[in-house]
C-alpha cells in the first residue's frame, strides 16, 4: 500500500509540473517575455512588427478604442503601443512603440527615438522580429540605404503571424528620412495623395523604400511597421 501511495504521489507531482509548464506556454506561446512585473509581462528585447490591421493613409483604421481620440501619426503610435502591450512586447509599463512613419517635421529614424531631426542614431542595441530573429545589432543599420542587410525580414505581425499583402506605409526613404509622398503627413485617406511604401519581406533598404511599386494612393488600405523605442 505504501508503494502505491508513493507512486501515486510521484505521478501527481509530475502532472502538476506539466500543468504549470502548459499554463506558461498558453500564456506566453512565443516565449518572448523577459521579466514579469506587477503590471503584467514584459520583455528585455527591442521588437519590430508589421501591424495586424490595415489602414488608409490617414491612419483612420485601427482596432483599439483607447486610440480613437488621436489622429495621424499619434493614432498610429498609440495603436502600435497597444498591440505591443497585448502581446507582451513592451519593456516596462511606460515603454512605447512608434509607427515607422515620417512626417515633414520629423523623420522616422528620429521619431522612434522621440527626438528632433539631426538626432544621434548610434544606438548599440539589437532589434528583433516577433519570431525572435535578429534584424540588426545597431539601430542605425536599419536604414543605411547603401548597405542595409537585415538578418531576417521584419514580415511578422505583433502576434507572430506571417500575414498577407506585403506593402506597408512608411513615407520614409532607405536612409530613414522623410519621403515627399506621405499622405499629407498621414492625414489624408483620399486618392488625391500618395504615400511611400516598403515591403515587409525585403531585407535590403526596400523594407522601407520599395522599388516597384514605390507609392500607393492614400485611399489604399495597407499595414504599418511598429518599432520599439530603445
Amino acid at each position: 500500500m505504501r508503494a502505491i501511495f508513493f507512486a501515486s504521489s510521484f505521478l501527481s507531482l509530475i502532472l502538476a509540473c506539466n500543468h504549470y509548464g502548459l499554463v506558461e506556454k498558453l500564456e506566453n506561446p512565443g516565449g518572448k517575455t523577459g521579466t514579469v512585473g506587477s503590471g503584467g509581462q514584459f520583455t528585455s528585447l527591442n521588437y519590430i512588427f508589421v501591424s495586424s490591421w490595415s489602414t488608409p493613409g490617414d491612419m483612420g483604421s485601427q482596432p483599439f478604442a483607447a486610440c480613437s481620440g488621436f489622429s495621424g501619426v499619434a493614432r498610429a503610435d498609440c495603436a502600435c503601443t497597444e498591440a505591443a502591450r497585448l502581446n507582451h512586447l513592451l519593456k516596462s509599463p511606460t515603454h512605447q512603440f512608434r509607427a515607422w512613419l515620417s512626417i515633414g517635421s520629423n523623420d522616422a529614424r528620429c521619431r522612434v527615438l522621440d527626438q528632433a531631426n539631426g538626432c544621434s542614431t548610434s544606438i548599440h542595441q539589437p532589434w528583433f522580429n516577433t519570431m525572435g530573429q535578429q534584424l540588426v545589432v545597431n539601430y542605425s543599420l536599419l536604414f543605411n540605404a547603401a548597405s542595409t542587410t537585415l538578418g531576417a525580414a521584419i514580415r511578422y505581425s505583433e502576434d507572430g503571424a506571417d500575414i498577407g499583402h506585403d506593402l506597408v506605409w512608411t513615407g520614409t526613404s532607405g536612409s530613414g528620412i522623410n519621403d515627399p509622398n506621405r499622405c499629407s503627413d498621414w492625414t489624408s485617406g483620399t486618392s488625391g495623395y500618395t504615400g511611400r511604401v516598403g515591403d515587409r519581406t525585403k531585407t535590403n533598404y526596400e523594407w522601407t523604400e520599395n522599388g516597384s511599386p514605390s507609392t500607393q494612393s492614400c485611399n489604399s488600405s495597407l499595414r504599418i511597421y511598429c518599432v520599439a523605442m530603445p
